[in-house]
């Protein structure tokens, strides 16, 4: 039963690969979490999108307690299991809290339990401890008990999730998009965060009595109440001190993305103005209808204002510039084409791309349009050498990632 203290010893995204990869014929996986972002989903979409193809059963619980499960990662989780349940009590004094992942074949089995949220941060970034154990006789067992706890639709705290049940969520205010998810401690854990129609029960347990205790009944004093609702879980995928007094299960989300600029990048001369987005966030994007090109690529693109911020390498914003149209194209090449590297595609389609260098972190941050802010997304062009460059890219070895948009606000 090897025991891991993440990042340090390794990761829960190289255990579950590593088995993955050794085991190709994986047949069913079990996967019950307390909060999924989509920092977290992405890292697994391609892998299980594969798996759900080639006919693995995937089944997941997920909980949206204190709205850290966002609406985009239920919407994704959607589309590569082949059973998604919503799990939650509405009782304050009770939190939905558990992390376990479970692989098996007809051979092998690979049951882990720990810290670990699906999240980036979870995944492979925070401070997480976590045990797995391989081929353990009574992993089967222990894990049809949670499966058969947490996929029970009779209960008032279970629900099969759909499309329609995850609008009904959002309406209802019992879970955020990514970008509304709010930073206020106070609005995710009281009374004062009100929900719509009650669609979820409530109930708070009495405690377990146990061999030491004299009494042979739980009084009201006996009540358990959790105080794990403001661990330090943090959604960031590059932590910096800066950042440690936000954690995951009570405000933050990861709700932009960067990535560090390369030389094919800022080019004048190759496809100018076009810049490669690691293809992880691609639903940061709402793609459109997929076409045809002449060659037999398959593209779908989305068209959006956008307002770009220049800041330089002492933290001090220098221009910014409303730009009515950018445009991101998802590409899927040619069946014939040599490399069948399907890509995300970004072009300023101006000249605002001259004003680029090699090394510049590029943002993304998702915006709510409004009548004086008429624009999709605030994209910030940030110089190395400022303290907010720093805060995000915190090594060399760094080159794209998720943050908080919180963190950006502190600086500028």
């Amino acid at each position: 039963m090897p025991s891991i203290n993440q990042p340090f010893d390794s990761t829960l995204e190289d255990v579950i690969f590593n088995y993955l990869d050794n085991n190709t014929d994986t047949n069913k996986i079990y996967i019950c979490v307390a909060y999924a972002k989509l920092s977290g989903v992405n890292r697994i979409y391609d892998r299980f999108s594969h798996l759900i193809t080639s006919g693995t059963e995937i089944i997941m619980t997920v909980g949206i307690d204190q709205r850290n499960t966002s609406y985009e990662a239920l919407n994704s989780l959607l589309n590569i299991t082949s059973n998604l349940y919503i799990y939650h009590n509405r009782s304050l004094s009770v939190t939905y809290h558990p992390k376990v992942y479970y692989f098996e074949n007809s051979t092998n089995s690979l049951m882990i339990t720990g810290s670990n949220n699906l999240t980036a941060g979870g995944f492979y970034i925070n401070d997480e401890v976590f045990s797995y154990f391989e081929n353990e006789p009574s992993s089967a067992s222990f894990i049809n008990n949670i499966e058969n706890r947490y996929t029970d639709t009779s209960s008032d705290f279970c629900m099969e999730a759909t499309a329609s049940l995850i609008e009904d969520l959002l309406e209802q205010n019992y879970i955020c998009r990514e970008a509304d998810i709010s930073i206020s401690r106070t609005s995710t854990t009281s009374e004062s965060t009100e929900v719509g129609e009650h669609i979820f029960g409530s109930s708070t347990p009495t405690r377990r009595i146990n061999s030491g205790d004299v009494s042979s009944t739980a009084s009201d004093s006996d009540t358990e109440v959790h105080t794990d609702s403001f661990s330090s879980e943090n959604d960031d995928d590059f932590e910096s001190e800066l950042t440690l007094e936000f954690d995951e299960e009570n405000v933050i989300n990861a709700s932009s993305f960067w990535k560090v600029l390369s030389d094919n990048d800022v080019s004048t001369s190759s496809s100018p103005g076009q810049m490669i987005i690691p293809i992880g966030f691609s639903n940061y994007f709402n793609f459109g209808p997929t076409s045809l090109t002449r060659s037999g690529a398959e593209q779908s693109e989305h068209l959006y204002s956008s307002q770009v911020i220049f800041i330089d390498s002492t933290g001090t914003i220098i221009s910014q510039n409303h730009i009515p149209t950018t445009r991101t194209v998802y590409y899927i090449p040619a069946p014939t084409h040599a490399r069948q590297n399907s890509e995300v595609r970004f072009t300023f389609r101006n000249n605002i791309y001259q004003r680029t260098s090699t090394q510049d972190i590029i943002l993304f941050e998702p915006h709510l349009p409004t009548e004086t802010e008429p624009y999709e997304y605030i994209i910030y062009i940030i110089a190395p050498g400022s303290t907010l460059y720093n805060a995000i890219r915190t090594s060399a070895s760094q080159r794209y990632g998720e943050i908080a948009s919180t963190l950006v606000y502190r600086y500028i």
